[in-house]
């Protein structure tokens, strides 16, 4: 059953206004599930019900402690930097998620975990609970390589023959300043005749 609306909850130093609040009656657990991402860190909880009051310390850790990759727009942006590919090897370890459990779906949601050895982008990580979409920079086409296709597909944009949206547009956005412009065309190519030494 719902907790009634009337009790008020809150996260210590964090607005919460989208929660939902489910209480167990049998074991007496209450669920609380926020809509959308909390940052990592400590928490305090306070629930008050009338003149009842209760609280509780909990900790929320980040799904990975990645360095190098980052998220944007609620997608994982990762980069090859000096290979035309991303492995799954290297993605996951430089990835450092911090459960042991997770999938790889690819772009159709094929789960391609135990079958796959590039990562691209459109591809999914899931794990606890979530499925996180991957740009990786440069991979336009979604194969996991990066190719003078690539470069093309954004040229093509350009000139208003194919749209890049959401995570494709983030893999087009090769120098990072939040367009897509011919420059980035210019770098994928420049990259792959050995003019730039990574993306």
């Amino acid at each position: 059953t719902k907790i009634p609306k009337r009790i008020l909850h809150m996260f210590e130093n964090v607005e919460l206004s989208n929660t939902t609040i489910l209480n167990n009656i049998q074991n007496g657990n209450v669920k609380i599930t926020p809509e959308g991402d909390v940052a990592a860190g400590n928490y305090t909880l306070r629930l008050l019900y009338g003149s009842t009051s209760t609280s509780k310390s909990f900790v929320v850790s980040r799904l990975f402690d990645s360095s190098v990759y980052y998220m944007k727009n609620g997608m994982l942006v990762i980069n090859a930097k000096t290979k035309t590919e991303m492995s799954k090897s290297t993605f996951i370890s430089t990835l450092k998620l911090n459960v042991s459990s997770y999938k790889i779906l690819n772009g159709n949601g094929t789960d391609v975990t135990s079958s796959t050895s590039v990562i691209g982008t459109n591809y999914r990580l899931v794990a606890d609970g979530r499925t996180i979409y991957i740009a990786l920079i440069g991979d336009i086409s979604g194969d996991g390589k990066i190719l003078s296709n690539d470069s093309l597909q954004i040229s093509r944009f350009l000139v208003d023959l194919r749209s890049l949206n959401g995570v494709y547009a983030l893999a087009a956005d090769v120098s990072g300043d939040g367009k897509i412009l011919s420059n980035d065309s210019l770098l994928i190519s420049r990259f792959l005749v050995g003019l730039k030494g990574s993306l």
